[in-house]
């Protein structure tokens, strides 16, 4: 599943209203929106505005039936339209083409029919440009492409070091963060069969046309990345550990292996990642079975790691904690600023806290 952090600037309204709205966590659980509430714990439904099921879309391309992936369709920043990945399943190659309609599925634009491979469309902030992943059949790796809405053409930005795992994450000021990758220079300067590559954490030029600023050399290699909405805190999961990287100061602040955040009896890995607009908070779901505590399974249970202290100079005790939210939780995003959890509260995360109707 794609992460559905991408859903975040669905969720810029939650800014202003935070002052009327409880702080939560919308997450959905067997196709239903619910919300996770900081300060109790309680698993329940979404109070205020919801996000909304991208409507299905069906396209005949080709003497074959393109159908919609909900889970990676992406609506615009305004709501009014959507990126439809469409896919194929009568044949085992690897297929996609990205469409654009209207909230209601009318006004098709094509924006690829080409064959080959997309996915993974994302919106700029203006909402006056798509990105996507593209491959096509004869290619070895993916590259990004850029669709511009206004006038209809597709660009291909030709950055060979970007990586497009994790996605990249475009800022609000129209430049890309994300993953390079390039080969380790060793000192008798011999190339050796085996190259060794560093992964460097940059705000990459090829969106804007400047030269890369690194914000920290040497990262792990990250399944997921997330950022504030500033853009001034970065947080990278790997499949060993989870990471809070100061842009400002390139330093990373805060460290967890993964094994301090799960609660499994057997090793998993990283499935979901979405970081609160102010960089403060992360929320987490895992791959994996046997979770000590409960029969949950799966990926049950949500992990929240909350940074109280973060914006203060002295050290601070991250709080760390887990909510039963149901069975095969995805997270869609934060709707407010988060709440102090109350020492009271944490004893009671392991339990099916859904409120009855």
């Amino acid at each position: 599943m794609a992460p559905v952090s991408r859903w975040l600037g669905l969720f810029v309204f939650a800014a202003v209203a935070a002052a009327q709205q409880p702080a939560s966590l919308v997450v959905l659980v067997q196709s239903e929106v619910r919300a996770v509430d900081f300060a109790s714990g309680v698993v329940g439904k979404v109070t205020g505005e919801a996000p909304r099921q991208p409507p299905p879309l069906q396209r005949r391309w080709h003497g074959m039936d393109y159908a919609s992936i909900p889970t990676k369709a992406v609506w615009s920043p305004d709501g009014k339209r959507v990126a439809h990945v469409l896919q194929t399943f009568d044949t085992p190659v690897a297929n996609g083409e990205i469409a654009i309609t209207d909230e209601d599925g009318g006004n098709l634009v094509v924006v690829t029919e080409d064959g080959g491979c997309k996915k993974d469309p994302w919106w700029s902030p203006d909402g006056k440009r798509l990105f996507f992943s593209r491959k096509a059949r004869t290619e070895r790796a993916p590259g990004l492409c850029v669709f511009h809405c206004d006038g209809g053409t597709t660009a291909k930005l030709g950055n060979v070091q970007l990586q497009l795992s994790p996605r990249p994450v475009l800022l609000a000021d129209g430049f890309l963060l994300a993953i390079h990758k390039h080969p380790y220079v060793y000192p008798d300067g011999i190339r050796h069969a085996a190259p060794k590559y560093h992964h460097d954490l940059v705000v990459d030029p090829g969106v804007a046309g400047r030269e890369p600023e690194i914000v920290l050399r040497d990262v792990p290699i990250p399944i997921a990345m997330e950022v504030s909405a500033n853009g001034l805190v970065v947080w990278l999961a790997s499949e060993q550990q989870l990471l809070r990287i100061d842009r400002r100061s390139k330093q990373i602040t805060h460290r967890w292996h993964i094994a301090e955040l799960g609660d499994a009896e057997w090793p998993v890995r990283f499935g979901q990642l979405a970081v609160h607009p102010d960089g403060d908070l992360a929320a987490l779901t895992f791959w994996g079975l046997g979770w000590k505590q409960g029969n949950e399974g799966g990926r049950d249970v949500v992990a929240l790691v909350e940074v109280p202290g973060a914006k203060s100079p002295a050290d601070a005790t991250p709080k760390r904690r887990n909510v039963v939210v149901g069975n095969d939780p995805r997270l869609l995003g934060f709707v407010a600023p988060p709440a102090s959890v109350p020492a009271s509260a944490t004893g009671d995360a392991d339990k099916d806290e859904t409120p009855k109707d």
